[in-house]
């Protein structure tokens, strides 16, 4: 079949559309940004060999689909952490200064997905909109990235289970990998660098052998106290303890590590979270009269937990009272936030989700051993190697299965656009927008949009979709390129035409 002239996608064709596209299980690879479906993730702590081997070599795009469960566990840490403001209403989320006087809205966000730094001018957002906020800010910090990066690549840090997922999560998350290796270490810069710029050119067909291939050529030489027992297999213990060297800098870092070391242990659960209201902890630091020695005991290298102020908290969470242990709070609950944002959210909460140990993530590839073997790996392989029609055949066959994945039919319109059949790529990105109205396959649908109506001449209606793209988040330097390149043609085609203005 022909292929798209001039806008051929290939492997890099949304290049890195930036990390906080991967919001929600949201990927980009081939030219394709996919949202993922909702999975399960490992739990428990005697992992069968199978289990492991198959987290070992999925690649980054399945790695987060097998994470995408967890992130709601995450994201209610993370609103305890960095705290929230709500207007008298209760409906909205305004800004405010954290404890480092740094203006923020919703859960931790201090910069909004359209880029814009957060100020006290910062427009009021709804709660609903706040939770797509705070994981694109919560992406956009690459933290599934580096989980991924590290267990792939570290062969004894298994982050094979919910409670470890939300600690390295929130470790990652506020701190990056300074906590796993010195910062100035050159093989960890240079390893950093070369992630990335594979992250660029894949997107999430990255491969576990990739990232191993370059953990062998940039070893950890330099690891921290924390890195260097986490990549050891230490166990949750001996990690939750030594949390408690990281801890300089303000007093909330004494609470947010004890909180991540507890979390780690299993001891609290994100379900405890959903009872407790806004701003919460920093009053339960507070009444516990804040001191380190309440959270952490001892210092450098003997640095323990305090497991004493486990008690007080398991029993401050069944009845919360700000620091002066008289007044209730008055704003909503965790749990009623999130439940008016989406009910869904707090089903996965309910007995027994948090065990995220089952097996039954697999199940949607139930005939193969492994889920780099499935008909969606086999697809995109397909795709790399620019055999079209094999590959519009297998997602074609997802398509039919999966009516409803915004993900496989953003597949789809790339893959026709590298066919040349670009009507048919025209109406699977109608079948997102219009049926499917998943939101965060947009940036990517209009993108596909935008390639097809290029393809076929039609200039004007190209820039309104690769603008629409660059307004639901696409940030892609391919982007702007297409627009200037639409342009150009435009005029060339006036000038063809003896249109041109004078």
């Amino acid at each position: 079949m022909k292929q798209a002239k001039k806008t051929k996608l290939t492997k890099s064709a949304l290049g890195v559309a930036t990390a906080a596209l991967v919001a929600g299980g949201v990927a980009m690879h081939g030219g394709k940004q996919k949202t993922h479906a909702k999975e399960t993730v490992p739990n428990e702590q005697d992992v069968t060999p199978n289990r492991n081997e198959i987290q070992k070599n999925l690649t980054f795009g399945e790695y987060k689909e097998m994470l995408a469960p967890v992130t709601p566990y995450i994201m209610l840490e993370l609103i305890l952490n960095e705290g929230i403001k709500l207007d008298k209403s209760g409906k909205y989320c305004v800004p405010y200064k954290d404890s480092r006087g740094v203006w923020t809205i919703a859960f931790g966000v201090t910069t909004t997905s359209d880029g814009k730094k957060v100020t006290k001018n910062t427009k009021p957002i709804p709660i609903a909109r706040a939770w797509d906020e705070s994981i694109h800010f919560l992406e956009s910090r690459e933290t599934y990235f580096l989980m991924y990066c590290y267990d792939v690549g570290c062969e004894n840090l298994h982050l094979d289970n919910a409670a470890r997922a939300c600690a390295f999560a929130s470790v990652f998350y506020n701190a990056g990998t300074k906590l796993m290796e010195e910062p100035s270490d050159k093989n960890h810069r240079e390893r950093n660098e070369t992630l990335r710029n594979l992250y660029k050119e894949y997107g999430d067909n990255i491969t576990a052998d990739m990232v191993r291939e370059c953990f062998a050529k940039y070893p950890i030489v330099a690891p921290r106290s924390f890195g260097a027992r986490a990549i050891a297999g230490a166990s949750d213990k001996e990690l939750a303890d030594i949390l408690g060297i990281y801890t300089v800098g303000g007093r909330g870092l004494w609470s947010r590590r004890w909180l991540e070391g507890q979390i780690l242990m299993g001891n609290i659960t994100p379900e405890d979270f959903l009872n407790l209201p806004e701003q919460s902890l920093y009053e339960f630091f507070r009444l516990m009269g804040e001191t380190r020695e309440v959270f952490w005991i001892g210092k450098d290298q003997d640095t323990e937990i305090n497991m004493q102020t486990l008690l007080a908290f398991k029993q401050w969470i069944k009845n919360p009272v700000t620091h002066d242990g008289k007044t209730k709070f008055s704003g909503k609950t965790i749990g009623q936030m999130l439940e008016s944002m989406n009910p869904t959210i707090l089903a996965q909460f309910n007995g027994g989700k948090y065990e995220l140990g089952d097996i039954k993530q697999f199940d949607r590839h139930p005939n193969v051993k492994s889920m780099t073997d499935s008909l969606y790996f086999l697809a995109n392989a397909d795709f790399l190697a620019g055999d079209y029609a094999a590959a519009a055949e297998k997602f074609e066959t997802l398509a039919e299965k999966n009516p409803n994945n915004a993900q496989i039919f953003n597949d789809l319109a790339a893959t026709y656009n590298n066919m040349g059949e670009h009507e048919r790529a025209l109406a699977a990105v109608n079948h997102i927008i219009k049926e499917i109205k998943d939101k965060s396959a947009f940036a990517a649908a209009y993108y596909n949009a935008g390639v097809a109506r290029e393809s076929l001449g039609e200039f004007d209606k190209a820039l309104i979709n690769y603008n629409k793209a660059i307004e639901n988040g696409n940030k892609s330097p391919r982007v702007p390129d297409a627009i200037k390149r639409v342009e150009l043609n435009k005029n060339l085609a006036r000038q063809n035409t003896g249109q041109t203005h004078v």
